[in-house]
C-alpha cells in the first residue's frame, strides 16, 4: 500500500527539493495511516498479523527511500559546490595568466589573441582599426 508513494517522491528527490520531498513524505505517511484504518475495518477477512506486518514494511521502506532521498540530495548539493568552486578557480586562473602581474594589463600572448580576433572582424562587423603600441624602456624601474 505504502510504496507507491515512492514514485512521486523520489520523482521530486530527483528535482533535488527537500521541502517537496518533506511534504510528499508526510502526504504519504498520512495515506499509510488511512489505508491502515480503512483495512482495519476489513479485517474480519484478512489475519490481523499479516495486516500488521505489511503495514510496518509499508512504512519501512516510506521512512528507508526518505532517508536515502534525502542523503542523495545533500549528496548531489556537495558535488555541485564542489564543481561551482572548481569551475570559479579555473576562471580565476585563466584571468591571472591573462594579465601581467606588475600592470594588470594583458600580456603578450593574450594580446597577439585579441588582435588576431579584433582582425577577423575587420570588414564584417568592425569598419575600421586603429593600434597604437607604446614601448616603455626600463619600465620597472619606475
Amino acid at each position: 500500500t505504502g510504496s507507491i508513494c515512492m514514485v512521486p517522491w523520489m520523482l521530486s528527490s530527483m528535482y533535488g527539493s527537500k521541502k517537496i520531498t518533506t511534504r510528499i513524505f508526510i502526504i504519504c505517511i498520512a495515506a499509510l495511516l488511512f489505508s491502515a484504518v480503512f483495512d482495519g475495518f476489513d479485517s474480519a477477512n484478512r489475519d490481523q498479523e499479516m495486516w500488521t506486518i505489511n503495514e510496518v514494511i509499508a512504512l519501512i521502506l516510506l521512512l528507508s527511500s526518505y532517508l536515502l532521498s534525502i542523503v542523495m540530495m545533500n549528496y548531489s548539493k556537495e558535488k555541485e559546490d564542489e564543481l561551482r568552486e572548481s569551475i570559479i578557480a579555473k576562471y580565476t586562473l585563466e584571468e591571472a595568466l591573462k594579465r601581467d602581474p606588475l600592470t594588470g594589463l594583458y600580456n603578450h600572448t593574450e594580446f597577439y589573441r585579441y588582435l588576431e580576433t579584433i582582425l577577423d572582424l575587420v570588414g564584417t562587423t568592425v569598419k575600421t582599426v586603429s593600434l597604437v603600441v607604446i614601448d616603455i624602456d626600463n619600465f620597472k624601474r619606475c
